[in-house]
């Protein structure tokens, strides 16, 4: 192999870890998706420490209709005893039923709404803890990938950088300096393959000349219009 075929091996070692590096390091590790999870269960423990929130007023009207029933049946056992005669005595007993009946119909009410609005939010929670239980098995999912694929990313990026390693040890240093200040300048890529007579880099057209002189040559040949160090390999 010509030194330039060894440096266009090279090069063909350095685009792989640019792209391997860039796979590495766009790797999603699931960000998104644990804030998903996050906000998930978040919409789930909001939503249940609503339902807690009405069973706990709910609890509490009980006590109060408990209270006022009884409350109530003391009046009307009072009212209807014959103890008391006295005209206006017996009409606020009265009022004080009516009262008692008009206060145990509003918490009656109350009451039935909140357990309507419980049952509602059940629904809503049980709704909300099957897409919190979703998302964790995605995210589990996600993970189980995410992590097979670092692995075998990162193991072929060690393998190639070990690979070039070998390959540098090769390379004329003065000639791997030009490559490294070519690369430097021209976004990473300092030697190009032909394809028929058009530069794999700029695309534009190499004369024949050149590409007969850089064919199978062990002697630096560059496009005119890129600077890149051509590889032509012998036909």
């Amino acid at each position: 192999m010509t030194r330039i075929g060894r440096l266009y091996e090279l090069q063909q070692v350095d685009s792989r870890l640019v792209r391997l590096e860039s796979s590495l390091a766009t790797l999603d590790d699931g960000s998104s998706l644990r804030t998903q999870l996050t906000q998930a269960r978040s919409a789930e423990e909001a939503s249940r420490a609503e339902v807690n929130s009405r069973q706990t007023r709910l609890r509490d009207l009980e006590l109060e209709l408990q209270t006022t029933v009884a409350k109530a049946t003391r009046v009307e056992q009072d009212l209807y005893s014959g103890r008391t005669s006295n005209p206006k005595e017996l009409r606020a007993m009265q009022e004080d039923v009516e009262s008692l009946t008009r206060q145990r119909q509003r918490l009656e009410d109350q009451m039935l709404t909140l357990m309507e609005e419980v049952e509602r939010l059940g629904d809503q929670v049980r709704t909300l803890e099957a897409e919190r239980q979703g998302k964790e098995r995605a995210l589990d999912e996600h993970l189980e990938d995410y992590t097979s694929r670092q692995r075998a990313l990162t193991a072929d990026l060690e393998a190639t950088r070990r690979q070039r390693e070998v390959l540098v040890a090769e390379v004329d240093p003065e000639l791997l300096r030009r490559y490294d200040r070519l690369r430097d300048r021209k976004g990473g890529v300092a030697v190009t393959t032909v394809s028929g007579s058009i530069c794999g880099a700029c695309h534009m057209t190499v004369p024949e000349a050149l590409l007969g002189a850089a064919e199978g040559s062990d002697d630096v040949h560059t496009c005119e219009d890129c600077g890149r160090i051509l590889y032509v390999p012998s036909r």
